[in-house]
């Protein structure tokens, strides 16, 4: 049987309380080069102008897209439950989800598919750039890229899975799905704000290898707040239950493991009001990453 050269792909937006950004998205994927594709917005209870602002662009664009959908709830559900209802809700052979404030480059959709032809691929990971705030050319941060040390998307899913457990090297706005896929994994809705660790870690465990290429398909706002945020919170407590409760559900030697012990570590100085600034907090967090590296070096490429 000859596969489809002219696919129909499902492009999910995600949006909750995304007023202020979503029509940048949806002129992004008015815009695709390619044309076959089905465009699905699901909301979350948005409680500002998001779905009426979706509402009135849909009407106003139907004609650009084969089918297109606007999911509603009354209630916010959590990202991995918008996620599912999304998928659930799409008929293409490939799915792309994309945040309701991020924006795709115009070829994206087009090169994923010439890519994609004779290729047995369930998950893609395509390249990102990354933009602070707005997606204007001086506040451009750079370009995302798997890390060269480790070469995970070279490995096996069952060296990933391993390797998961230690820390993250999927980006989620630059992956593209196989829709079949979601007839085995669906999106973890225990875990509210996080959606994309627990499903690439149930994905390498049931056997789903996880691949790159370089093609760049989206461009990434990472807010200001978030920015420092993520500069500052070494030892972020929240972040690190999420991560563990995670490990703990996935994977049954995580007692027993280094990442473990040392969140144990984070946890009691986050408990005993160590500024996250110290030097001290980070110092410990410097040595503990380092003596991770090491481990998942090791891991990945002595042991099999």
């Amino acid at each position: 049987m000859l596969e489809n050269r002219n696919p129909l792909v499902s492009v999910v937006v995600i949006t909750y309380n995304s007023s202020k950004y979503v029509m940048e998205t949806l002129e992004s994927v008015k815009a695709q080069t390619y044309e076959n594709i089905e465009l699905i917005i699901s909301d979350d209870g948005s409680t500002d102008h998001t779905i009426e602002m979706c509402r009135v662009w849909l009407a106003q664009n139907n004609n650009r897209f084969p089918k297109t959908k606007l999911l509603t709830v009354e209630e916010n559900t959590g990202i991995p439950a918008n996620c599912n209802r999304g998928v659930r809700a799409s008929t293409g052979e490939w799915v792309k989800l994309i945040a309701g404030d991020d924006v795709f480059f115009e070829d994206c959709c087009r090169n994923f598919v010439n890519y994609i032809q004779d290729k047995k691929i369930f998950i893609l990971q395509t390249s990102l750039n990354l933009y602070k705030d707005n997606f204007e050319g001086h506040n451009s941060i750079g370009v995302w890229e798997p890390s060269k040390k480790i070469n995970f998307f070279a490995l096996s899913a069952n060296k990933q899975y391993e390797l998961l457990m230690y820390g993250v090297y999927v980006n989620a706005p630059g992956v593209f799905f196989k829709r079949e896929i979601f007839q085995f994994i669906t999106f973890d809705e225990e875990f509210r704000k996080i959606e994309d660790y627990p499903f690439w870690v149930l994905a390498t465990k049931s056997g789903f290898k996880i691949f790159y290429t370089d093609l760049q398909s989206v461009k990434y706002r990472i807010h200001s707040g978030s920015v420092q945020q993520k500069s500052t919170a070494h030892m972020n407590s929240e972040q690190l239950k999420v991560k563990e409760a995670i490990k703990l559900k996935y994977y049954d030697s995580y007692r027993s493991s280094f990442p473990y012990y040392r969140n144990m570590l984070y946890n009691f100085l986050d408990r005993k009001g160590f500024n996250k600034d110290s030097p001290l907090s980070k110092l410990i967090y410097s040595l503990t990453f380092k003596i991770s590296l090491l481990i998942i070096w090791y891991k990945a490429n002595v042991t099999r």
